[in-house]
């Protein structure tokens, strides 16, 4: 699973736009994502804002994510540790990512982020 992380993390940070536009990341960025309720909080937010092609691969990924969550004892990845090496990736757009002071500010909040994603991917995407 490592190898195909790599290739994908690769992938995506050649995408020219992040799977989470800009506008949609910048209004994620003053929630408390130590607050139990953040999901509800979020979820109309990332659907109001990701178009269909960011969201069907965002769900791809979240599916390969959600895998190696469940299957913890084997991989060692929790939604938190994926959130660290793959949410800036995944959140912040290539002019932010490229900007030293907003990728440090917004490495905690990427990761923050696609953590809950993943932890509530069942939700969000709807599946049974």
């Amino acid at each position: 699973p490592y190898d195909l992380a790599g290739v994908l993390k690769l992938y995506l940070s050649e995408l020219p736009d992040s799977l989470i536009p800009e506008a949609c990341y910048l209004k994620l960025t003053s929630f408390n994502y130590e607050d139990t309720n953040i999901f509800q909080l979020i979820e109309p937010i990332l659907k109001q804002y990701i178009r269909a092609p960011n969201w069907h691969i965002l769900e791809l990924c979240c599916k390969f994510f959600y895998a190696l969550c469940v299957n913890t004892a084997v991989t060692k990845m929790k939604p938190d540790n994926i959130g660290i090496s793959i949410g800036p990736t995944i959140c912040l757009s290539p002019a932010l990512r490229d900007d030293v002071e907003a990728l440090m500010s917004g490495s905690q909040i990427s990761a923050a982020l696609l953590s809950c994603i993943i932890k509530n991917a069942p939700l969000l995407f709807g599946w049974e």
